[in-house]
């Protein structure tokens, strides 16, 4: 007698649907790939003139591998600043391009004017993070730290967009309390303003910012001032709270209005860093530090900016 026996089907599809999952991943990867720069073109003088004029520090190249899967390393401009005196983004890479070694790359400096990129906070600006008594500077933070988040929960950070604690002073956006409270940030970070995702730089004396225990507090000042430092911290929830105020983890991305229908740039944002967020969640490796540029960007946010011509 042959005797016939039911076997759960489930695990088999829990596999199919795994390898499926990598395989989507893995060509996702190799598009990457094909569609990353080129190395320095060969007619470029390798040679960087030395009678380059010395300009403020603010704008600079990166030595970076620029890859997902290969480390491939190469001097490029990678940084979002508004070049000055005629020049334009073009001249900023080819310049960039003739550096052949580290230290010849970082050594160059740039006529340029306000920076446009994704700064997000000072060093100086502080965090509560899981397991601490007393609130963190930015600075301290690492990948799978557990942060205080807009939810009212800690939530864990998967990466960084920036992770730079240099000299270099920076322009934020001072944003002063009825009490002491005072958040700095970048002009086009994201936070809420009157209940909706906006940029900082909308903000003005009168409107509320929410608090971590979602009080609205009335700004009673804002300001532009100088600071050192610039991190943005990612965490899964999306959200950070920083000196008190709840604020997002994203920057530069634009709310806009389909008919009656608001969409906010916070929740873009969400979207579109939502591959990184679930491949981090499932292999926490791509997290660590080489995975992030000299200026602590993680690689996945430099592809982002390059492919879609924001830097």
């Amino acid at each position: 007698m042959i005797t016939l026996t039911s076997k759960s089907t489930s695990a088999p599809s829990n596999r199919l649907a795994l390898q499926s999952m990598l395989r989507s991943i893995v060509l996702l990867a190799l598009v990457l790939e094909l569609v990353e720069p080129s190395a320095i073109p060969s007619d470029i003088p390798s040679e960087i003139p030395s009678s380059m004029p010395s300009f403020p520090p603010s704008g600079r190249c990166d030595w970076e591998g620029f890859s997902l899967l290969f480390w491939r390393p190469k001097c490029q401009w990678v940084n979002s600043y508004n070049p000055v005196n005629g020049t334009t983004v073009d001249d900023l890479r080819e310049l960039c391009a003739r550096a052949n070694t580290q230290d010849e790359c970082e050594a160059i400096r740039y006529p340029v004017g306000s920076y446009s990129g994704v700064q997000c906070f000072p060093s100086s600006s502080t965090v509560e993070r899981y397991g601490d008594d007393e609130p963190v500077r930015m600075e301290d933070l690492r990948v799978g730290d557990k942060v205080m988040t807009g939810e009212g929960a800690y939530s864990i950070i998967y990466a960084f967009g920036h992770k730079d604690a240099g000299k270099d002073t920076i322009d934020y956006y001072e944003l002063r309390g009825s009490d002491s409270t005072v958040l700095y940030l970048s002009s086009d970070h994201i936070l809420p303003l009157n209940g909706k995702m906006r940029f900082a730089k909308e903000a003005a004396s009168g409107m509320t910012i929410t608090l971590k225990d979602n009080v609205q507090m009335v700004l009673q000042s804002v300001n532009k001032v100088h600071m050192q430092g610039r991190h943005a911290p990612y965490t899964y929830a999306g959200t950070i709270v920083v000196d008190g105020v709840v604020a997002s983890c994203y920057a530069v991305i634009p709310s806009f209005s389909l008919g009656p229908i608001f969409i906010s740039g916070h929740h873009l944002a969400k979207i579109i860093f939502a591959p990184l967020r679930y491949v981090s969640f499932l292999y926490p490796v791509i997290g660590k530090p080489e995975w992030h540029s000299g200026d602590g960007q993680h690689r996945y946010q430099k592809w982002l900016l390059h492919t879609f011509g924001t830097e």
